[in-house]
């Protein structure tokens, strides 16, 4: 069974942000009609018109069943496709159902561009960022990102993640990671557990980052490290891997 979905066309967000909003195609006519033509479309990586509404049409289908259904993993060549599975998937950390939304995460982490070697997506980046944002309700939304982003610091190639945006990333999990220090003790804290997992991963994917200082040559990162490190509150394992990050 292949894995992506979408609707026609190059489609706009409808006014709802529901992925079943046009209704994505029927099982049947994704079998009938669209299983095989999407295969062939994922080998091109410049399609053309006809191959960009099939790979529409299967990718609103196939991220639909993500409500209700495991999905394998898939390379995909397609920078379309790739950006069409983007937009179903933030459409789908919208959805009231937080199984839903998990979904919609664990694809976006599954999106490579190659398998031998292991090579990310890089455009699934700023959705996965936007995860950091999210109220501490969903907290585990952010310990399922957390390894993703880390894997694309670690693993992306140079050319498709300039300095700039590697900075961006890192900041952004320092400022978080700051944020769920600030909140131990206080009202606003998050269920313990959630919050150690969501520090433990945080920690781990800031360390690949491999800088030091930020764009203005502030040490951010260090420090948020090391005081992650010697604050003897934090939990042992968020402290190994906040000195494993610094090594």
């Amino acid at each position: 069974t292949p894995l992506f979905a979408q609707q026609t066309a190059s489609p706009a967000p409808s006014a709802s942000g529901s992925i079943l909003d046009p209704a994505p195609p029927s099982t049947d006519d994704y079998r009938r009609n669209l299983a095989i033509p999407f295969r062939e479309a994922l080998k091109s990586s410049q399609p053309d018109r006809a191959a960009k509404q099939t790979i529409d049409r299967a990718i609103h289908y196939l991220v639909a069943q993500l409500i209700s259904a495991e999905q394998p993993k898939r390379e995909i060549r397609s920078d379309y496709a790739i950006s069409q599975i983007i937009f179903r998937c933030d459409q789908l950390l919208n959805h009231p159902r937080s199984e839903v939304r998990d979904r919609g995460v664990e694809l976006l982490t599954q999106v490579n561009t190659s398998w031998n070697p292991d090579v990310p997506a890089v455009e699934t980046i700023d959705v996965l960022l936007r995860t950091l944002t999210f109220p501490d309700s969903d907290i585990h939304l952010k310990v399922l990102a957390a390894p993703a982003i880390g894997r694309i610091l670690r693993d992306a190639p140079a050319s498709k993640l300039p300095i700039l945006k590697r900075f961006e990333i890192a900041e952004k999990l320092a400022a978080e990671i700051q944020r769920l220090r600030n909140v131990r003790g206080t009202n606003s804290e998050p269920e313990p557990i959630a919050r150690m997992w969501a520090m433990w991963k945080l920690v781990e994917a800031l360390g690949y980052c491999d800088k030091v200082y930020n764009a203005s040559r502030d040490p951010i990162f260090a420090d948020v490290l090391f005081e992650t490190l010697v604050d003897q509150s934090e939990d042992c394992l968020t402290r190994a891997r906040a000195a494993h990050s610094l090594r």
